[in-house]
């Protein structure tokens, strides 16, 4: 005997519209994917069956790439890690001198002309609050 199913409103496919469940390849289709979650896992009230459907999905994809990503990473150099960090704050050379004391200093740092004194990697990783191997 067949059971009839009333028609509900499927979040689920809406959200898969909004972003698609496949195969995580890049840094940039993570954030786009964690972006994607922020809204569902950090709103109050539970989540729909459709929502709740594809934060698992969407997990499972997220963590196999972190998984991965973590597995082939090497440590980024001291210069690699700055500009990072510079990039994701939009700073600039200026901004770094005031923190290592000198501007040339933090160009050369910057590209990895030369590693940073302790002193530096220090008051670097003071200033982004890291560990100090971070710069070292």
């Amino acid at each position: 005997m067949k059971t009839k199913k009333t028609p509900t409103r499927d979040d689920y496919l809406e959200l898969v519209k909004g972003f698609p469940l496949r195969k995580i390849r890049t840094a940039t289709e993570n954030r786009a994917a964690l972006e994607a979650l922020r809204p569902l896992i950090g709103r109050d009230g539970p989540l729909t069956d459709g929502e709740s459907d594809y934060v698992d999905a969407l997990a499972v994809l997220v963590a196999e790439y972190e998984r991965g990503a973590l597995a082939h990473r090497q440590k980024p150099t001291p210069a690699e890690l700055l500009g990072h960090l510079m990039a994701e704050r939009g700073l600039t050379v200026g901004d770094i001198a005031a923190v290592v004391g000198s501007k040339s200093a933090a160009s050369m740092i910057v590209n990895a002309k030369r590693e940073p004194s302790k002193v530096q990697a220090k008051r670097l990783a003071g200033h982004f609050k890291l560990d100090v191997g971070a710069f070292i």
